[in-house]
């Protein structure tokens, strides 16, 4: 016998919620668990971040562009004294988590630096 502790939690529950609009669309329309979740009348949602417009303020007086985000980003994370635009930067900002997609970004990661070397 398996148990599924999520399943058993949404039918033991009165409602659900979860950390953004976008990710529960995404339960409800593609997680195995999708017609127990559906189940709950209006799963609530509760939108995470900043808002848009107050981070681009933010972000616009550390670096204005670009080019000095990266400036900035090569200098405190790789001890480099200028920027050096030809290097390629990736970055991911959110949970490590296979929900995430990370590892499809580990998956690929030689061939993307291969394919971006000039």
């Amino acid at each position: 016998m398996i148990i599924n502790p999520s399943r058993i939690a949404i039918i033991c529950s009165d409602q659900w919620s979860t950390v953004s609009k976008s990710y529960r669309d995404d339960l409800l329309n593609s997680s195995p668990l999708a017609p127990l979740l559906r189940l709950k009348q209006q799963p609530f949602a509760h939108p995470n971040g900043i808002p848009i417009a107050d981070r681009v303020k933010k972000l616009n007086v550390v670096a204005p562009t670009h080019l000095h985000a990266k400036r900035l980003i090569q200098k405190k994370y790789f001890n480099m004294v200028d920027l050096d635009d030809s290097i390629p930067l990736y970055a991911f900002v959110g949970r490590i988590t296979t929900q995430k997609g990370v590892h499809l970004i580990l998956d690929i990661a030689e061939d993307i630096i291969d394919k971006t070397k000039g």
